[in-house]
């Protein structure tokens, strides 16, 4: 797992595997405003942020089932 600071705003870099075991932790650091990566085989893959820098006050959530 790596700690990057790109413009003031950190990121951790992560695994899926390390994703899949941690997904709990990695949620908690995302609410506190950390940005994570998730890399497969190296690639990223995917980014967890927190809502509040997705959607705008206008915009409504949609719910995955």
């Amino acid at each position: 797992m790596d700690e990057h600071k790109s413009g003031g705003a950190t990121s951790q870099i992560v695994s899926v595997s390390d994703a899949e075991t941690r997904l709990s932790e990695l949620l908690d650091r995302v609410e506190e405003g950390l940005e994570i990566i998730i890399t497969r085989r190296g690639q990223s893959v995917a980014r967890m942020v927190p809502m509040q820098s997705v959607l705008s006050p206008d915009r409504k959530s949609t719910r995955l089932n």
